[in-house]
Parts: structure tokens; C-alpha cells; sequence
């Protein structure tokens, strides 16, 4: 008998081959007649709660004693590699294939071979299985949020004052580092602070900065300027390392950056997103084209192997960085799509938030391009970015909103507010432990 995953269904089903068969083609009005008349099961087993192997030998093992007496078996029976070493296949018809197949689809839990319904959820598995240990793991690995009864600040642990910050939605003027240093943009000059040792920094960048992005070690910080500069600064110190000029391509405004390992990328106010690599000279190494509006936002995925961009044109891209093209175009956003995250607990899933005109956060699963959730916060998302410590995301709002809301994932229930703003709060960072939010104007 076979022993792949086939075999047991066509043993139920009753397949035989032609020198053994009833003397009609198998799956005729007389063959089923006939078939029906040795009372054989129909029904399909779950193939996942079959161990095929161990099954099999237990199908040819005899069960007891009175089984392998001879006197008692039919010719049929004689036949039956059960008890000799034909080659025959089973017969179905055979009183000793009838009595094994009842006992190991009806005998106890022990035994039982063939499963037509689903395990209960509460059912105890059996001891000394070889699963057990994998199935512990798995049930172990819940991504349910630890705990919602926490204290949440009620007012900031610390404020910088910084008198020259820039109001504007279409930068992005606010990142922090794996070094646990944030940068702040204040017109032309960049402050950098570093959360743990408390020292701090001044970069001029001579040009109005739109834009900042930390390298993932922390140590390069890239600065794009309204002129089309892109400034790469050695933030310890306190020098550029290297400069790129897209002054030449008319891209206008550097109003976004993002880093993979070796090379970024920074979305312009052409609706062009340009690729740099650190380690050549060119000012760009690569275009990419499908927005028609300015990009308000790039962001890479953990993997390196996606970018999502969002711009004043409404529309979600996902773009494919080893073929440089649209993985997944969304248009479902009324207005400017200024914030775009990355979940940490699903590398498949993709979050958006609308302009003024739209106000809802989506979830997007990037591989069917499906919508998983949305929900309507009342005001313009300016910026989001996800928690480590608790399933949640984290959203900051223009207009008249100054508050920042947590938001349950992955239901989008509202589940807190964090109300100790004067302004509108436009953009939003994470610590690099997950413990501290940081906000600016």
C-alpha cells in the first residue's frame, strides 16, 4: 500500500486495482452498488491529524492472536499481505481489512488512526508525543498586547526649548538614532541631543533643512534641504562626510529620507524618489517614478526589500527595491498621505494615515494589497509610528488637535490620549529601547 498522503483517502474510498476489482469499472452505478453493499466508509479524514506513518504500520500490524488464525479466514482473508507475504494489495471486501479498519477508526483515542473532525481546542494531547514540545512553543508565541492597565505619563518627562522649530506638514524635521541622540531641525541649523549622557550639538547646514534621517548604527545623519541638497554629516564630529547635489534635476524640496543598511533613499517635491549610495560619487543612483505630486514620505521596510512612499497625490506606494518598480499601488486615501509606518509584529502589514480631507488610519497587508482595518480619528495625521512595549500605534494630528492617540492594534480601538500639548504636534519619534515617545511641532 502507498504511503503517501493519497493513499489513506483512496483506501476509505475504497480503490482497488482492476485484478482485484469487482467486476465493474470503479466509480460505475454497479461498482458503487456493490461497494455499498461491503458497508464501506465514505467520508474523507482530516489529512492534518493523520500521522501517516506510524498509521501505516498500525494498519499492518495484526491486532490480536484471533486474527492470524487461519481457520477462521476467508480465501479473501489468506490473500491479504496482513498475514502472508503477497503482494496483493488490500481488498476491502476481506472481513480481517473490515475488522482493522473499524478498530482504528473506532477504537479508542489511543489507536485511533483515521480523524474526521477537528481536535478540541481544550483536549489534552497525548504524552510522550514528539509535538508536544513544538506545539508548546507555538501556543507560547502569542502576540496578544501584555497589558492595557498601565500608567500613562501626564505630563512630559523632559522639554527642550527650541524657539526657531519649523511649522511646516510637508517636512519631516524630527528623527532619533540607535545612538539614543534625537535631531531636531531649527531652520538652518540642526540640534542634536543625546537622551542618556545629555550632551548636545550644533549642526549648521546652511540652507533651510527639510528633512533628517539617522544611518541604523547611529552615526551618519543625512540632511535634506529645500534648495535639493542632501548634506551627510558625521554627527560625533560634527562635519560633512560627503554631499549630494540634485540641484541639476529640479526636484525642489528634500522634504523626506530613509535608510536601508548600505544606501537611502529621499523623496522630492518633483514626486521623484532618488536613490543615493554612500560608497560612489554619483549624486544618484537610481529613480524612482510614479507619483505626480510632491512625496510627503519614504519609509523602508525592516527587510530592506520594500519602500512605501506616500505623497500630496493620495496615493500609497509599495515599491519593489530589487526590481525598482510598484509592488502594490493604493488610492484609497481622499487626501495627502503624509504618515506611513511599518508594523514591528507583522512584516506584512503596512500603516497610513490621510490629510485633512481623509483623517483615517488604514492597515494594508502588502502582499494581497488588502485593506485589514481603518478608522476615522476626526483630524489630519500628521505623523505615526508604532510601540514596541504594547501592540499599539501612536498618532500625532494638525489643525486644532494637539493631542496624540494610541490606537489598539490590530482592532484600531481607541485606547488612550495623551493630552499635555499647547500646539499641534507634527511629528513623532521613538526611542530606540521603545520606552520614550518624543514629539515637535
Amino acid at each position: 500500500m502507498a504511503t503517501d498522503e493519497h493513499s489513506i483517502q483512496y483506501s476509505i474510498l475504497g480503490h482497488r486495482p482492476r485484478s482485484a476489482s469487482l467486476g465493474s469499472r470503479p466509480g460505475s452505478r454497479t461498482w458503487l452498488k456493490k461497494a455499498r453493499g461491503n458497508a464501506l466508509d465514505r467520508f474523507i479524514p482530516r489529512r492534518l491529524s493523520v500521522g501517516r506513518a506510524s498509521e501505516h504500520l498500525m494498519l499492518l500490524s495484526p491486532t490480536r492472536e484471533s486474527d492470524t488464525s487461519q481457520g477462521s479466514l476467508s480465501a479473501c482473508d489468506r490473500d491479504s499481505p496482513i498475514f502472508s507475504s503477497s503482494p496483493n494489495l488490500f481488498s476491502p471486501g476481506c472481513s480481517a481489512y473490515q475488522r482493522k479498519m473499524k478498530l482504528l477508526t473506532k477504537g479508542d483515542s489511543e489507536r485511533k488512526m483515521l480523524v474526521f473532525s477537528p481536535q478540541r481546542q481544550n483536549q489534552a494531547r497525548r504524552k510522550g508525543s514528539l509535538l508536544d514540545d513544538v506545539y508548546q512553543r507555538f501556543e507560547d508565541l502569542h502576540f496578544s498586547p501584555k497589558s492595557t492597565n498601565r500608567n500613562l505619563p501626564t505630563s512630559p518627562e523632559r522639554i527642550l526649548d527650541m524657539p526657531n522649530v519649523r511649522d511646516n506638514n510637508s517636512t519631516n524635521t524630527l528623527d532619533w538614532g540607535s545612538t539614543n541622540t534625537i535631531a531636531i531641525s531649527m531652520e538652518s541649523n540642526v540640534f542634536c541631543w543625546n537622551a542618556e549622557t545629555e550632551k548636545h550639538s550644533q549642526l549648521r547646514a546652511g540652507g533651510k533643512v527639510a528633512s533628517l534621517a539617522w544611518d541604523h548604527e547611529g552615526a551618519i545623519l543625512a540632511v535634506g534641504l529645500k534648495t535639493g541638497r542632501i548634506q551627510l554629516w558625521n554627527a560625533q564630529q560634527e562635519k560633512i562626510v560627503q554631499e549630494f547635489d540634485l540641484r541639476p534635476n529640479r526636484v525642489g524640496r528634500i522634504g523626506t529620507l530613509s535608510w536601508a543598511k548600505k544606501y537611502f533613499c529621499s523623496g522630492s517635491q518633483s514626486g521623484v524618489i532618488h536613490i543615493h549610495d554612500p560608497r560612489v560619487a554619483e549624486s544618484s543612483v537610481g529613480r524612482l517614478k510614479s507619483h505626480t505630486m510632491e512625496v510627503s514620505t519614504v519609509k523602508f521596510a525592516s527587510d530592506q526589500q520594500h519602500l512605501a512612499s506616500g505623497g500630496l497625490d493620495a496615493i500609497l506606494n509599495v515599491w519593489n527595491m530589487h526590481e525598482r518598480k510598484v509592488y502594490k499601488e493604493i488610492r484609497a486615501h481622499s487626501s495627502k498621505v503624509k504618515a506611513v509606518a511599518w508594523c514591528p509584529y507583522r512584516r506584512s502589514v503596512l500603516s497610513s494615515g490621510g490629510g485633512g480631507d481623509d483623517r483615517y488610519i488604514r492597515l494594508w497587508n502588502i502582499n494581497s494589497g488588502m485593506k485589514l482595518a481603518e478608522m476615522d480619528t476626526g483630524a489630519q495625521i500628521c505623523s505615526m509610528v508604532w510601540g514596541t512595549q504594547e501592540q499599539e500605534l501612536f498618532t500625532s494630528h494638525g489643525g486644532t488637535h494637539s493631542d496624540i492617540l494610541l490606537w489598539k492594534y490590530p482592532s484600531l480601538e481607541h485606547s488612550a490620549t495623551l493630552q499635555f500639548h499647547a500646539e499641534k504636534v507634527l511629528h513623532l519619534a521613538l526611542s530606540p529601547d521603545g520606552k520614550t515617545l518624543g514629539n515637535s511641532r
